[in-house]
């Protein structure tokens, strides 16, 4: 398996980017706080925004490796992050992986 890391992508509406460190507090206001976005979520909502700084610096550090894949959806008519999606459990010998997504009040953005 050849391992590119995250790469960005664009769609008609979304660009999906690797996280920087500047969008921690984006993502803390808009789900990192909040049990109904957390809740099927391998982590519990977080009640303090420099924890969540921290996490962000650990996902960030990730990159580092190439094979580590996991993005943040950036709604293009705004710039408002509106989720994130990464790929976890990579199994190089059947090239499987579970896909894992999280999104914020799509519907708000549509409106």
């Amino acid at each position: 398996m050849n391992y590119i890391g995250t790469q960005n992508f664009e769609t008609k509406r979304c660009f999906l980017r690797r996280i920087k460190l500047s969008d921690y507090t984006m993502m803390y206001e808009n789900w990192a706080k909040y049990d109904e976005v957390c809740r099927y979520y391998p982590f519990n909502p977080v009640d303090d925004i420099e924890i969540y700084r921290d996490k962000v610096k650990h996902w960030i550090s990730n990159y580092e490796s190439g094979s580590y894949f996991h993005w943040v959806i950036e709604w293009k008519e705004t710039g408002e992050l509106i989720g994130t999606i990464n790929l976890g459990n990579v199994e190089e010998a059947c090239h499987m992986c579970d896909t894992c997504y999280m999104l914020y009040a799509v519907s708000r953005i549509l409106e």
